[in-house]
């Protein structure tokens, strides 16, 4: 039963061109290693989830259950 409730459902990635599109120079983000694209991605996480994933989780519930009743 426990594997139901941590069974996880990925949300997101973070690219080399979603930072392009952010603004951040190509040459830039050319120079980024895979490890720190990594780091990024995880600070990014940790953002997310300090400001702003619950709000947004339970609006995503929201649409998803109203979308069964509409």
């Amino acid at each position: 039963m426990e594997e139901f409730w941590s069974k996880e459902f990925p949300i997101t990635s973070v690219t080399r061109a979603d930072l392009v599109s952010a603004g951040i120079s190509r040459p830039v983000v050319e120079k980024l290693s895979d490890d720190e694209m990594a780091r990024i991605a995880s600070v990014l996480e940790r953002i997310y989830s300090d400001h702003g994933y619950w709000e947004d989780l339970r609006l995503a519930f929201e649409i998803v259950k109203g979308e069964d009743h509409g």
